[in-house]
């Protein structure tokens, strides 16, 4: 029989050793993973074709799948493959699959052999380039088995709490904090069964290592909780262990989550409880094994050089206007521009133990739907800041409802970041983690401020992997690394991340804005442009897709296009604005600088490059720098500011951004 070892890598045994050979290479490897992992019915030819040859034409790319699987039919044994008309699966009398044990164990409710077969992420390491249907596919899988095994780990510490065995949980709860080193609430939890079982001070050591691995890899403080529970672990003797029977440790803050199964969001609700019974363990682990991956929709906020259109249009346009009017008049006032701050109570406090009811799963529901409405007005408001002002009321009222909630703090951050509140914004993002740290959205707000208004690239590098490792198909975190990689200078890197995107959803008008800006930073203005025009095909009348298209005009010289533009929007002083008259460039810019906006002070700069007064560019730059823009280091990497490379003073404003 064969042996296939998928998790933790690729790897295909016959009698105890390594299969070589045409079976060995890594396409038919990877033809094999999909059979193997398939549920019952087998994989269909044309699924097949999907993953590896989509790019062919059909009767040419099921030709390549015939002659795959006959090679693969010749070396390993031609009943090792089961042909059912149009369907294909593997022999599961010839080749066993730990994957596929891994799924009946857990059916089965033997959670201890699942989570004994798990050796590491699922084909960890391994790859087939120019096939990204199947590495798609491979990341959804992963993300799935993932989960599944924090489940099950999670169970079988509830089970031993449950039974009063404080030793045994603490093991299963330290093997979860391997597998989810970045929670805060699985670093608490750990840190409660240790103390429970009368081993305060390695519970101690616990907190010190979770806290350096997430100040070290994500740059960060780790949760208050945890440093409050080391400080009474240090000051008194030990408790002794809390009631079995509530499965709810006596120390610490908890969620209502505490005692329940990693929240999958893709078809297991995120407040389901764990029963008393194996049974009904194995049942709620099966169930988040076979949960699919539903595609990720771009609910958040858009990708942070579209945050304030308020700045990047009509504040500015308005300052233009005023400024050409102001140039028709031979006058030099600057007009005085403000933007209006979001408003909103301050961050509802710390929520206590609680118990997973009747009463609280309505709550739940009532808070979801709260969220709901909230993205909705983020996605449809245009940037407009009073529709964000009742987006932030929405997600204020459902963390009131439900203070465990997270994801009504990520919904906060994402507001505050748009309103330019990084502090805020910071706090929501950490609130979140440290309710749910499976959560992408968290980890992709809070990489926002990291990047944007701490300068610490490495940092936000690092929550947007972990918001990937935690949804693959998140198209914010696509996009937001899009944006940091791009203001590194790492331009090849952030345009795979857009199209990921697009791949993703190929239909969304904010990847297409994001495919213009990504093509603007590699040099390449007239695909800027071309993006630009089809998202206004897409969604016609779009003020952020009519202003970036407008700038991309103005950008290559086609002043006359650009004027076209201000024109359709009914503001004639931004007509004349338009103009690319170095006289009126001349008199404008001064204007423009005069103003606190920081979109007007970054038109001056561009107009001070145009006309070749470089020092005075820099110092509206430094302005910038001093005022912790969010758009400056992308900025940086666009026309007309990166002709300006070769000037010392760009490199040492780079570094002065933290980037090379």
């Amino acid at each position: 029989m064969l042996t296939f070892q998928l998790f933790g890598g690729c790897t295909l045994v016959s009698d105890g050793e390594v299969v070589t050979g045409p079976a060995a290479q890594r396409r038919q490897l990877a033809l094999l993973t999909v059979l193997a992992s398939s549920h019952a019915g087998g994989v269909s030819r044309d699924k097949l074709v999907g993953y590896f040859w989509p790019e062919e034409d059909r009767e040419r790319a099921r030709h390549f799948l015939s002659d795959a699987l006959f090679r693969l039919r010749k070396s390993l044994g031609k009943d090792v493959l089961v042909l059912a008309g149009d369907d294909i699966r593997i022999n599961p009398e010839m080749v066993d699959a730990d994957v596929v044990r891994f799924g009946t164990l857990v059916a089965q409710g033997d959670l201890a052999g699942a989570v004994a077969l798990y050796r590491g992420p699922f084909l960890d390491g391994f790859f087939v380039s120019d096939a990204p249907e199947y590495e798609r596919w491979a990341e959804v899988e992963r993300d799935r088995l993932a989960r599944c095994q924090a489940s099950c780990l999670e169970q079988l510490a509830t089970l031993r709490e449950g039974a009063g065995d404080w030793a045994g949980a603490a093991e299963w709860w330290r093997r979860l904090a391997v597998h989810d080193p970045y929670s805060s609430r699985v670093a608490l939890r750990t840190m409660l069964a240790l103390d429970a079982a009368g081993d305060p001070a390695e519970a101690l050591q616990h907190s010190r290592g979770h806290a350096a691995r997430v100040r070290e890899e994500l740059g960060l403080e780790c949760d208050p909780a945890i440093a409050a529970l080391a400080e009474r672990l240090r000051t008194r003797a030990p408790s002794p262990p809390p009631a079995s029977h509530s499965g709810t440790p006596a120390t610490g803050r908890l969620s209502a989550r505490a005692h329940s199964v990693p929240p999958a969001r893709n078809g297991v609700p995120a407040d389901a409880s764990l029963g008393s019974t194996a049974s009904r363990d194995a049942a709620t682990a099966a169930d988040a094994l076979a949960a699919p991956v539903a595609p990720a929709v771009d609910r958040p906020p858009r990708a942070r050089h579209l945050e304030s259109p308020r700045a990047l249009g009509f504040a500015a346009l308005v300052v233009l206007g005023v400024a050409a009017a102001a140039l028709a008049a031979r006058t030099r006032q600057a007009p005085a521009l403000t933007t209006a701050p979001i408003s909103g109570p301050s961050m509802p406090p710390s929520p206590g133990p609680l118990h997973v009811d009747s009463a609280t799963r309505t709550l739940r529901e009532q808070a979801r739907e709260l969220y709901t409405q909230g993205r909705y007005h983020l996605t449809r408001g245009q940037f407009d800041p009073a529709i964000h002002q009742r987006a932030l009321q929405l997600f204020q009222q459902a963390a009131k409802l439900d203070p465990s909630f997270a994801l009504a703090y990520t919904g906060m951050a994402d507001v505050y970041n748009h309103a330019d509140d990084p502090v805020r914004a910071k706090q929501a993002a950490l609130r979140a983690i440290s309710l749910d740290s499976s959560l992408a959205e968290a980890y992709t707000a809070l990489s926002y401020v990291l990047a944007n208004y701490e300068y610490r690239w490495a940092a936000a590098d690092s929550a947007l992997q972990r918001a990937l490792a935690l949804n693959p198909r998140y198209v914010l975190a696509h996009l937001r690394r899009a944006n940091e990689l791009a203001a590194r200078g790492r331009i090849d890197e952030a345009v795979a991340a857009v199209e990921r995107a697009r791949e993703i959803q190929p239909e969304s008008f904010v990847v297409l804005l994001n495919r213009g800006l990504m093509a603007q930073v590699a040099g390449r203005p007239d695909d800027a442009i071309a993006h630009f025009q089809a998202a206004l095909v897409m969604e016609p009348g779009r003020i952020d897709a009519q202003v970036m298209l407008m700038r991309a005009y103005w950008g290559q010289g086609r002043y006359a296009e650009a004027q076209g533009i201000m024109r359709s929007l009914g503001n004639m002083a931004g007509v004349a604005a338009m103009s690319g008259n170095r006289d009126t460039m001349a008199l404008l810019a001064p204007l423009l600088a005069a103003s606190n906006v920081s979109d007007s002070i970054r038109h001056a700069a561009a107009l001070y490059v145009r006309l070749g007064r470089t020092t005075d560019a820099f110092e509206q730059l430094d302005r910038l720098y001093r005022r912790r823009d969010k758009h400056l280091a992308l900025g940086l990497r666009q026309q007309p500011f990166v002709s300006l490379a070769g000037d010392p003073r760009y490199a040492r404003l780079l570094a002065r951004l933290g980037l090379r």
